[in-house]
């Protein structure tokens, strides 16, 4: 990792139906993730399943988005399988579920800031007191449900749901 808290060397990936996916492990993603958490530069990372990869197949906008990640992991035994078949060397399958609790003990060590993007209000209003009881070291950033699209007004391509998410994430910090 440099001055800037960015990870200096690359990590090893595989491009797999034109989305470029990391070769990482458990060990590999804690350390880059808590990297990650040191300076002041923003980080995308995404997990791909089979759903994902076949989205980013017909999708070319969700595709180079996935591409523009700083780290895409595997999250699915279907692209685990579907590398086998392919013969490439993907990864190990992590589910945020496997890792969670050991990426949240480095948050709370770090006293990282910690804003949850996804599920519904009242799920993300639960997983704040969960992580506010089990891990008092993490400073809750703040969260936002996960319904982003769908039938909602548009401006400049980007939902007004999708504006809100990004700004409340962007403040905290």
């Amino acid at each position: 990792m440099n001055e800037d808290g960015v990870v200096a060397a690359p990590l090893p990936s595989v491009e797999m139906m034109g989305v470029r996916i990391h070769r990482v492990n458990r060990e590999t993603l804690l350390a880059w993730l808590g990297d990650a958490l040191v300076g002041e530069a923003c980080r995308f990372v995404a997990n791909v399943n089979a759903h994902a990869m076949n989205l980013a197949w017909v999708r070319p906008s969700f595709r180079q988005a996935l591409n523009c990640a700083d780290l895409v992991f595997v999250d699915g035994y279907g692209v685990v399988l579907a590398a086998r078949l392919l013969r490439l060397e993907i990864g190990e399958r992590l589910t945020f579920a496997d890792w969670m609790p050991d990426f949240l003990r480095v948050c709370a060590t770090r006293k990282a800031a910690l804003f949850f993007l996804g599920d519904t209000d009242e799920v993300g209003a639960a997983f704040a007191a969960w992580v506010r009881a089990h891990y008092p070291g993490i400073v809750w950033a703040g969260h936002h449900h996960g319904f982003l699209c769908g039938r909602v007004q548009k401006t400049n391509g980007w939902s007004r749901q999708s504006t809100q998410a990004a700004h409340r994430c962007s403040l905290s910090g």
